[in-house]
């Protein structure tokens, strides 16, 4: 049976045309939320990632330097030290001295802290990445006179008494290894800034 009256007619005739409008804005609305609220979820997600890789190549380069600062020996060779890095021989657990070296070179997109190794056998040396950032790390040094730079020339025939590291990554990181040359492993102060 076919409808007779008009309001029964627009009863069977389904939505107008502005409640129609009405529900599109209402998903826009939602969607528009939803979409906010997967896009910050995934900025913090990605932002948590960098801070753990950046705390995971930190908490190497600090258990690499305790490492072979507690290894240092007083010969063959003198402790080398600049801002940009530092030289000098360690022990190993069989005997074997080792040049050691740590320096900071320029990628293509950040400044990488780079751990060199050799003997004093035909071995080719290596080198590992103990440390990646935007910024180089900077090493200062305690010397009986104070804090310093640079340890070269007259200054450089003994280890430092402590060795400062810096890094600006996720915030500014500072942390100062005391270095005992033959002796147990080094104490360490930690302070940040």
């Amino acid at each position: 049976m076919m409808p007779t009256s008009p309001t029964e007619r627009r009863k069977l005739a389904g939505f107008t045309l502005i409640e129609l409008m009405i529900a599109l804005s209402l998903a826009g609305l939602v969607s528009s939320a939803i979409y906010g609220a997967w896009s910050m979820g995934a900025e913090t997600s990605r932002r948590v990632q960098q801070r753990l890789e950046a705390d995971q190549y930190w908490r190497y380069l600090i258990t690499q330097l305790r490492r072979d600062l507690s290894n240092l020996t007083a010969a063959p060779g003198p402790f080398l030290g600049s801002p940009q890095g530092w030289s000098g021989d360690i022990a190993s657990t069989d005997g074997v001295i080792y040049s050691v070296a740590y320096v900071n070179k320029q990628s293509s997109d950040s400044v990488d802290v780079w751990r060199n190794v050799r003997n004093d056998s035909a071995e080719p040396s290596s080198g590992v990445v103990v440390y990646s950032a935007q910024q180089p790390v900077s090493f200062r040094y305690l010397t009986p006179a104070g804090w310093s730079d640079n340890l070269s020339g007259d200054d450089a025939q003994g280890a430092p008494l402590a060795l400062e590291v810096n890094a600006v990554q996720g915030g500014q990181r500072r942390v100062i290894i005391g270095v005992e040359v033959d002796s147990p492993p080094p104490v360490e102060v930690l302070r940040k800034r």
